[in-house]
């Protein structure tokens, strides 16, 4: 203990040093940074350069004539960024002025109260009875706009986007008046896979796992949180999952369902190629869950499969039918015979993929002998690899359904806030008590969850 406060005074120092000389420098690098933005207003989201320590002095050297520099160097080959000003992501969003150091360094404070404890298991609110909730969305101010989904009956839409970039205000009191322990927060949908452009989307990742770390530092014993990840490269995303993971303290990864890339938004990236076999390795080595959760289809999907019929686009219809589509796509291409130990956690009950597990097996089975090289049937995956969530699906009967088909303990609850009100998901649990056993529901509710969240590991 004594070299891990004395470690955490060394960094404290160096965080210290670190924005002292930032501020002395700044008023020498204004005009140089400014004049490189007139040159290329995307300036700061330039392809960053990848530096190991051995280059850092010979790459100092070599720019050391230019103003600033050396400072910019040293910030490419750490993945800081002095300032984001105005840009644009591919969706049109325009992304208002930002600080990023600010969070690179409150990054750095959260890596060093996980050293600290360290030693022990987490620190989290463990009532005995309370509730996990895993799909809980929260985005930063730069993506809030992305936010189009309707809100529940009554509510005002600016209060209903405004409940996205909230963590301690109500959300935290609508956790404590409707009896939930543990809330894991990630950035709502689209998210980093609705930015085609690869180094924007990586840029973007690291900004929102920065600022979702820094939110939920001061409460980690209510807050976890599930990572951002740009996809367009499976090394990146696989650095990007480590550094979330064992320097931010986070619980695992959201993926909101395929990346999308290309100058025109139209290729789609889907994890299920043997090009992804480096992440997936990553996290099972992490031994972190990855929650696939649905996205709005690009533009092209939304006019050729839905124009006909626009209100079921979103979470009545669409949202199931494309992520199944992912989730069948790991199971076919061989994912979880490739990596035995994967966690996958899908919601909403599944997206239906439960219900129909006799057919979905059946129809498969007759494409053995063409060439599928899955070598278990899906109901099978459901049974070792994939686990499903209640959000914003609280049906009794079709979750009596599914725990007979793929068991209770593939089965965990959640809420699907702020898209879902807290108390509707909890009057939900109270009814549960009429047909579930006390051992069921505390399983439920958060049994499953904090084994596969490693919450209670020593």
């Amino acid at each position: 203990m004594v070299f891990l406060l004395l470690a955490g005074w060394h960094l404290s120092v160096t965080v210290i040093e670190q924005i002292s000389t930032s501020y002395r420098e700044h008023s020498r690098c204004q005009q140089y940074r400014e004049e490189r933005r007139v040159e290329n207003p995307y300036w700061p989201f330039a392809p960053v350069r990848s530096l190991s320590l051995q280059q850092v002095p010979s790459e100092a050297a070599r720019v050391g004539s230019a103003p600033c520099a050396f400072h910019e160097e040293l910030e490419r080959f750490s993945g800081v960024r002095q300032s984001y000003r105005f840009f644009h992501l591919s969706a049109g969003v325009s992304v208002l002025s930002m600080t990023t150091r600010f969070w690179s360094v409150w990054a750095a404070i959260v890596a060093l109260l996980g050293l600290l404890s360290a030693t022990s298991a987490r620190n989290w609110r463990n009532s005995g009875t309370g509730a996990i909730a895993l799909e809980e969305a929260w985005t930063v101010p730069e993506l809030v706009n992305l936010i189009t989904a309707t809100p529940p009956p009554g509510q005002p839409f600016d209060e209903f986007k405004a409940s996205f970039l909230d963590v301690h205000g109500r959300r935290l009191d609508l956790m404590n008046q409707n009896n939930i322990d543990f809330m894991v927060l990630s950035c709502a949908t689209p998210c980093i896979q609705g930015i085609s452009d690869p180094a924007t989307a990586a840029e973007m990742a690291v900004n929102v796992n920065n600022q979702l770390a820094a939110a939920i530092s001061n409460n980690t014993a209510r807050f976890g949180g599930f990572a951002s990840l740009a996809m367009h490269d499976a090394i990146e995303a696989a650095q990007e999952l480590r550094r979330a993971v064992n320097d931010l303290g986070f619980q695992g990864a959201l993926l909101n369902d395929y990346q999308q890339s290309g100058p025109d938004n139209t290729t789609l990236l889907f994890y299920d190629q043997p090009e992804y076999d480096v992440f997936w390795q990553a996290v099972t080595e992490l031994d972190v869950p990855i929650y696939f959760h649905p996205r709005p289809n690009i533009a092209q999907i939304e006019t050729l499969m839905y124009a006909h019929a626009p209100f079921i686009e979103g979470p009545s219809e669409e949202y199931a039918v494309t992520l199944a589509n992912h989730i069948l796509g790991l199971c076919t291409n061989g994912v979880f015979d490739r990596f035995p130990t994967l966690k996958i956690i899908v919601g909403h009950l599944g997206e239906r993929l439960p219900s129909d597990l006799f057919r979905i097996d059946e129809q498969l089975q007759r494409l053995k002998s063409k060439g599928l090289v899955m070598q278990r049937n899906v109901s099978s995956y459901w049974r070792t690899n994939l686990y499903e969530t209640t959000s914003g699906n609280f049906a009794t009967a079709l979750l009596r359904f599914h725990i007979d088909e793929i068991g209770l303990d593939r089965i965990m609850y959640s809420v699907d806030y702020p898209f879902v009100p807290i108390p509707e998901g909890e009057a939900w649990v109270l009814s549960l008590s009429q047909v579930l056993s006390p051992k069921d529901l505390n399983s439920l509710k958060r049994g499953v969850a904090i084994k596969l969240l490693h919450l209670d590991d020593e």
